[in-house]
């Protein structure tokens, strides 16, 4: 940075810091990138006008060889892509390995409840989240649960019922810190068939705020640490500049 930061920048600088650092889900290596790209963001960005994705990593991991650092870096980002996992789900991770029977009983009411031996994943066509159900060793239970898959499986199949994308649910920790980044963009480098995903709560960008006054009175503004939405991007060490040509 050839110029010494204002007060305004920051204190902008330190709430996206310390957001990160109260994310629970911003941690360990993310953690360590997010706040190199952050110092980039708020300090770089406007005078460079690009930035290699690789070369501003390299900051926080300094001690990896070229090599190293694109496979710690693509594991970063391949895991942060914005996406529905059913292994996400609350409670579900690991979930299909300790899921038990739920075939229904004859001689009392409830499931079965024994360790399910078998597993399928099933759809919920209201939202189209998944969830795992299984049964146990049971011959009349397995095949509970193969009637039971096939019905779903023949549901999702039919046009008229298909079941809604799943709304995300893990990914994004680095846009939602950064959303001055074109996340979408380095997303698509990493999975081309890659979609935006639907959204429980959808997230609205930031604007640019035009203060009228002196510099005083922005400084003092509360709204001073608005994030403007600028279109810088950064993507698998490639430099892409801020209008979107590659070099």
């Amino acid at each position: 940075m050839t110029r010494e930061p204002s007060g305004m920048e920051l204190r902008a600088h330190h709430k996206r810091v310390t957001g990160m650092l109260e994310d629970p889900e911003c941690h360990d290596d993310l953690l360590a990138l997010g706040i190199v790209l952050a110092y980039f963001v708020d300090f770089e960005m406007a005078e460079k006008g690009k930035g290699g994705l690789m070369r501003i990593a390299r900051r926080a991991f300094t001690n990896d060889n070229k090599l190293h650092l694109r496979h710690r870096i693509d594991g970063l980002i391949r895991s942060d892509i914005r996406r529905y996992d059913i292994d996400a789900e609350p409670g579900n991770r690991n979930r299909r390995w300790s899921v038990l029977c739920g075939a229904p009983m004859v001689r009392r009411s409830g499931p079965c409840g024994q360790p399910a031996t078998q597993h399928d994943l099933l759809v919920d066509f209201d939202t189209g989240r998944g969830h795992w159900a299984g049964s146990c060793s049971r011959s009349e239970h397995k095949k509970w649960l193969r009637e039971v898959f096939l019905r779903n499986r023949a549901q999702r199949n039919d046009s008229a019922a298909a079941a809604p994308a799943p709304a995300a649910n893990t990914g994004g920790v680095l846009a939602r810190h950064l959303p001055e980044i074109n996340w979408e963009r380095i997303y698509l480098s990493y999975k081309p068939n890659w979609t935006p995903p639907p959204e429980d709560h959808p997230w609205t960008p930031p604007v640019f705020t035009l203060y009228l006054g002196d510099a005083d009175e922005a400084d003092e503004a509360d709204e001073a640490d608005e994030r403007p939405a600028l279109a810088v991007i950064a993507g698998r060490g490639e430099v892409i500049r801020i209008d979107g040509a590659t070099s």
